[in-house]
């Protein structure tokens, strides 16, 4: 989780406030107060900072627990050393030479128990920024929905009596102002609720939009479309296929029968893989991701915070997009 530059300041107070209670708790501010103070809580502070900025968005919800608590455990190891060689550094002191085993377990337990209770902070803290963002990203979602709300409908409803009238003068017309009604009215869908369809959905959706783009082109595209699905009621959010295989019909050559449009999607009970390589166009000046996939993998980070994998490269003249998404 990254914090936000309004966010410093709240940080900046919290730690001050924190601080001063330790400072006015203590009955003499001495020396060894203040050499106890820095070797005990800067430790503690950057351990608080690795969780809530690393080991949280990268190891929760990934169904990796095992590696988050080899994770965490290392965390909290290395702030105790940290804490002693602060102390040495400090006040010069060779705590693990000079201590009995005694005091060492005392401070070592202390520092301890003192860590897990910063690493509880930092996941509240996390909770919440996360849930606060999510609540943010849907609300602005449903917002920009409503005020284009009219235009699509209206749409929407215009291509079904277009549609009507056309079944009797051309089949294809038909056909490709049916399938066109069909997208409109998934992608209006798709705006609403948690935005979330399920795999069986969206592959009828990709479908139709290949469809489409055959009648306009008289079936002379060249796509390869295979899938593998264990589970076709499992939920994704809407549309973020779709946006990769627009790109690809954007900005690619589908026309060589030696490079044609190759679309793989898989999906098992752990995680959902999909790759595109498609033949770049020689009149696409954009050879990098625009605005469209920008947007894309904003959405997949804010829906699968450390679950997605996404690589996108230029081999050649091939473009190509690889998607991981883990369950």
């Amino acid at each position: 989780m990254r914090v936000r530059h309004s966010q410093y300041w709240w940080h900046i107070i919290g730690w001050i406030a924190y601080l001063c209670t330790v400072i006015i708790g203590t009955e003499q501010a001495d020396r060894s107060f203040w050499i106890y103070l820095t070797s005990v809580k800067i430790p503690a502070i950057l351990l608080f900072y690795t969780c809530l900025g690393y080991i949280f968005p990268r190891y929760l919800f990934t169904n990796k627990y095992g590696m988050l608590i080899i994770v965490t455990l290392t965390a909290i190891l290395l702030s105790i050393v940290s804490r002693f060689l602060l102390l040495g550094l400090i006040a010069g002191v060779d705590f693990l030479k000079e201590a009995s085993f005694e005091d060492w377990q005392f401070e070592f337990w202390r520092h301890f128990r003192l860590s897990l209770g910063f690493i509880g902070i930092a996941l509240a803290l996390w909770y919440y920024t996360k849930n606060s963002e999510m609540e943010k990203v849907l609300l602005e979602s449903e917002l920009s929905a409503l005020k284009q709300q009219i235009n699509p409908h209206f749409l929407y409803n215009t291509l079904n009596y277009f549609y009507s009238k056309s079944l009797t003068v051309s089949p294809d017309l038909a056909r490709g102002i049916g399938i066109l009604s069909e997208l409109m009215r998934y992608s209006i869908g798709s705006t609403q609720g948690h935005g979330q369809a399920s795999l069986h959905d969206e592959i009828i959706q990709i479908n139709h939009y290949i469809e489409l783009q055959q009648l306009r082109f008289c079936n002379k595209l060249q796509i390869v479309f295979e899938q593998s699905i264990s589970n076709p009621e499992q939920k994704i959010v809407s549309m973020i296929l779709m946006n990769f295989v627009e790109n690809a019909f954007k900005h690619g050559d589908l026309h060589d029968p030696s490079l044609p449009l190759k679309i793989y999607l898989q999906s098992n009970a752990k995680e959902l893989t999909f790759e595109i390589e498609n033949k770049i166009a020689d009149k696409s000046n954009k050879t990098t991701s625009g605005i469209g996939i920008e947007n894309t993998k904003k959405r997949l980070a804010i829906a699968y915070p450390g679950r997605h994998t996404l690589h996108i490269s230029k081999t050649g003249s091939t473009y190509i997009v690889q998607l991981t998404i883990v369950w």
